[in-house]
């Protein structure tokens, strides 16, 4: 028995030998282990809007950083009759504008008088092709992108069941009419859940492609944000060897529910503690929309849908029903005040496992966001305090080194600790 006991010390100590050894060394100076050369444009990031609900959460929402909302355009609200209103659109459009936002409209779901749930005839598509142009005619000229449906892969929106064939006719003559009305508009083929390679290879071929400006995705990855890179380049390479270069892929939506209390248990949406891991999950989400360089990118949701706690669906938004911040709120504004004006330089290469870096060149400083996957498990970040301006956490708060030996000081990241923000002056040359 002593000896089986020898043997877990001798094992502890191994594992507390190379956690020590797990320590990511941070010198604002060093440009050679970024993984890409500095990219200025960060792309747009938008906000899901499900309803107008007043100025309020728009004035939050821009606050944040947010630069356009998504917001579904409804066929069967806007056209009555063979008449097409757009006033409660134009509303939405109006308060936007005002704040210098713009829109991302999905035309979207079925119409009574014309085939129901999903629009199948050769009849029904056309009149869905002049809701389309009648959409373009009444927004040319202002900020407005248009993506044709809402995840056309699953039952949920094409009932009975998904069929590539039957969404891309659907497509085709959204996308012809759109530009009858507006050559100059932007088109993105209707978000896929998750990144559905296998539908958008039957729905998209290169005739179409011609007249979309991108394809859209809905990435929501199984486990860790992080983890998306991978299967996103197997994408962006079929789209690459089967369109060429011209055609990006935008993600449409993404979010987590302050439901997802843990990685692997569903709790109640108003804890403290799913609340607080939302906003987490939220920043290394908008940090991995940088880092795999999403043009455009759409968070889901600004606000919570509904007043069941235990139901995730209702549980995505920044804002709680009654449109008070949920922290989400707060984490988004901190990273996205944090990157503004600043150029994304790359990701630390060879970092710990489960550790990550990106680093945000200024004009006179260097910013960077370091952060953990790892859950309970503690590690080290050592940098320099030469013309180091600020360390700040999750919300914006100011967070204390561990230890500290004068010019050097360390920090302990982890999965519930959230992303740290060291930001550098750079030194003043030598006279």
């Amino acid at each position: 028995m002593r000896q089986f006991w020898i043997l877990v010390a001798i094992a502890l100590a191994a594992g507390q030998s190379s956690t020590r050894a797990e320590i990511l060394h941070i010198d604002p100076e060093a440009q050679t282990a970024l993984s890409r050369p500095a990219r200025a444009d960060l792309g747009l990031i938008g906000v899901n809007v499900h309803r107008f609900r007043g100025n309020a959460p728009l004035d939050l929402a821009r606050e944040a950083g947010f630069r356009f909302a998504r917001a579904d355009l409804l066929w069967e609200r806007v056209e009555r009759g063979s008449a097409y209103r757009f006033v409660a659109y134009d509303a939405l459009m109006n308060a936007l504008e005002a704040r210098g936002m713009g829109a991302l409209l999905i035309l979207d779901y079925g119409h009574p008088d014309h085939g129901g749930k999903v629009p199948r005839t050769a009849e029904d598509i056309a009149a869905f092709g002049r809701f389309a142009e009648a959409a373009a005619r009444h927004f040319k000229g202002r900020d407005v992108r248009y993506e044709i449906w809402n995840e056309p892969d699953i039952v949920q929106f094409w009932p009975p069941r998904p069929n590539a064939k039957e969404y891309a006719a659907l497509l085709r003559e959204a996308v012809s009419a759109i530009h009858r009305a507006d050559p100059a508009a932007k088109v993105v083929s209707g978000g896929v859940s998750r990144l559905d390679l296998k539908f958008l290879r039957r729905a998209i071929d290169p005739g179409l492609a011609a007249g979309l400006s991108a394809i859209g995705v809905h990435p929501y990855p199984k486990g860790s944000p992080e983890k998306l890179g991978p299967d996103l380049e197997k994408l962006r390479e079929w789209a690459r060897q089967s369109f060429g270069e011209r055609l990006e892929i935008w993600d449409t939506e993404w979010g987590y529910s302050s439901t997802n209390s843990t990685e692997s248990a569903r709790g109640n949406g108003y804890s403290d503690e799913g609340r607080l891991r939302q906003a987490r999950l939220a920043v290394r989400e908008m940090l991995t929309v940088w880092s795999v360089e999403f043009p455009l990118g759409v968070w889901y949701d600004l606000q919570d849908d509904g007043a069941d706690a235990g139901n995730p669906e209702q549980n995505y938004g920044l804002l709680d029903r009654n449109g008070a911040a949920k922290p989400a709120m707060q984490a988004m504004r901190t990273v996205m005040t944090a990157v503004r004006g600043r150029r994304y330089a790359g990701m630390v290469q060879h970092a710990p496992s489960g550790m990550y870096a990106m680093r945000f060149d200024g004009q006179e400083d260097v910013l960077f966001i370091v952060w953990s996957d790892r859950a309970g498990k503690p590690q080290t970040i050592q940098y320099t305090k030469d013309n180091l301006v600020s360390s700040i956490g999750l919300m914006g708060n100011t967070v204390e080194p561990k230890a500290d030996s004068g010019r050097e000081a360390q920090m302990e990241v982890d999965e519930a600790s959230g992303p740290i923000y060291l930001l550098w002056r750079h030194p003043q040359p030598r006279r």
